[in-house]
């Protein structure tokens, strides 16, 4: 085998396994929407922060949060999967006001105060005065009273507002570790998606390899779409590497591009036969249990990520691209 030849069955590869990611990680982003996972996850770590009651009260009494709730297929939803901090701030002064008599309720014109051991004025004074701690919880009154002493020390005479502002600081904190949470959660549901979405479909990276080798025109088919599928969305990427945000919409963009695999006249050593799925003839024909560790294999690099795999495809085509030796030639 040709150096030439083994670049073009890489390229192949990866390729296969960029196509592989969209499809596998759109399915999981479907399931991981049916089943809430953001949303349970922002409402687990609201509850840590601020007690069960006071989340309760949050999501379901008529507060500002509770119109963000809808219905999903299995009943009432568990919840947003993601809420302006802003909002969430004000939702909970809202609360805290409905457990306040009319002339105790928190203003705008309201000052902290100076702490609770000497004279007890203004918000401090207000917050210490709710002793009903059935619908927002004793922990979440200790919360603000802790976040009230962090205003005060940015600000000389702090009002309501600055307070509000500094409460949203803190839920802002709270999602981004929140979706750090889930993100690194999310790699290990990816590899055991990845893995059964394989087997479901039949992506054996051994078998494929194996085609490659041995099918000429498939594996130049998939690197001329693998090309021009490169081409097509390199600069999207390239300005996602100044701007994160914009990682989705190229790849969503990237999804509509993979299409192009219809291009290739030669058919993909992917799926089951028609004797359906997990039949002998064609486990066999992929070496029995090899084919199992293929599957493994695949599911490794889908939870990788798309975005992954379209860089070092991009590498890959450009090196190929290049024409240039990797050895220095020391022929005279």
């Amino acid at each position: 085998m040709n150096l030439g030849t083994l670049l073009e069955i890489i390229v192949a590869l990866i390729f296969i396994y960029l196509a592989s990611s969209l499809i596998i990680s759109e399915l999981q982003e479907q399931l991981a929407a049916l089943l809430e996972f953001r949303a349970r996850n922002l409402k687990k770590a609201l509850e840590i922060f601020l007690g069960k009651n006071t989340v309760e009260s949050l999501y379901n009494n008529g507060s500002l949060l509770s119109s963000f709730n809808q219905y999903t297929n299995f009943g009432k939803s568990v919840g947003p999967s993601y809420v302006e901090p802003k909002v969430l701030a004000e939702s909970l002064i809202s609360l805290v006001n409905s457990q306040l008599s009319d002339n105790e309720k928190l203003l705008k014109a309201d000052f902290l105060g100076k702490n609770l051991v000497e004279e007890k004025t203004g918000i401090f004074k207000k917050l210490a005065s709710i002793s009903d701690f059935s619908k927002i919880d004793k922990l979440a009154i200790d919360r603000l009273i802790e976040i009230g002493y962090s205003t005060k020390l940015k600000h000389d005479n702090p009002t309501l507002e600055n307070f509000i502002d500094e409460i949203a600081k803190t839920f802002t904190q709270i999602m981004e570790r929140t979706s750090g949470v889930y993100k690194r959660n999310a790699k290990g549901v990816s590899f055991a998606f990845g893995f059964l979405a394989a087997a479901l479909l039949n992506i054996d990276s051994f078998y494929v390899i194996e085609q490659l080798f041995k099918n000429s025109n498939l594996r130049q088919g998939l690197n001329q779409v693998a090309t021009e599928v490169f081409q097509t969305n390199e600069s999207c990427f390239k300005d996602a590497q100044a701007d994160p945000t914009k990682v989705a919409k190229c790849t969503e963009k990237l999804q509509v591009s993979v299409k192009d695999l219809e291009k290739i006249n030669q058919p993909l050593p992917l799926g089951w036969d028609e004797k359906g799925w997990f039949n002998g003839e064609q486990i066999k024909e992929q070496n029995g249990w090899q084919a199992i560790f293929g599957w493994l294999m695949t599911g490794v690099a889908v939870a990788m990520g798309a975005p992954f795999w379209f860089d070092i495809l991009g590498k890959l085509i450009n090196v190929r691209n290049t024409g240039k030796p990797i050895f220095p030639n020391t022929q005279k």
